[in-house]
């Protein structure tokens, strides 16, 4: 789970997100400081301040794309992303299934590895993008996968928001 996601990002795991078997990418818009409203009176207008939030996360994926020039290097990540995730499995099943969080505001990020030697579950605040697995000063908290307490509510966390999501195509994106 990831409010934002770009090639370069992408890339710095890409060998691990391509060994995988399957995988479920889910994204969220953020919101922005001008959208949130803390008084209950403007509750009422929350529909149109998600719908602005959304908006403006397409717009985010779609700068992103924009910016990310033509070099040799970002056309290659690009697509190498693209083919990640129009991946079949064997059986002719989408290996990589995306949808995005559009009923309210997603910022969590979580990254979950069901891997038969190391399951685990990472939380905290790293983006799947270059510069929040790469350069920013992030904070994010692993554990087992199987951990009754903190492994297991991320997990739990995850199934929530995905069941209330919709597909996204993030590869016509690109």
């Amino acid at each position: 789970a990831t409010a934002y996601v770009n090639p370069a990002g992408f890339a710095l795991i890409a060998d691990e997100l391509e060994a995988a078997v399957t995988v479920r990418l889910l994204l969220g818009s953020d919101p922005d400081e001008s959208l949130m409203l803390p008084s209950a009176a403007e509750a009422a207008d929350r529909d149109e301040r998600i719908r602005a939030a959304v908006s403006e996360h397409e717009a985010w994926l779609i700068a992103e794309r924009d910016a990310m020039g033509y070099t040799r290097l970002a056309t290659s990540q690009a697509r190498r992303m693209v083919a990640w995730l129009e991946a079949l499995g064997v059986d002719g099943a989408a290996r990589v299934e995306v949808r995005r969080y559009s009923s309210g505001f997603l910022h969590g990020k979580a990254y979950i590895a069901d891997d038969t030697v190391l399951p685990a579950v990472l939380a905290g605040s790293s983006n799947m993008t270059f510069a929040g697995l790469s350069l920013n000063a992030e904070l994010n908290i692993g554990y087992a996968a199987g951990d009754p307490v903190h492994g297991n509510k991320v997990r739990d966390w995850f199934d929530y928001y995905w069941k209330r999501s919709e597909p996204y195509d993030l590869a016509a994106l690109y």
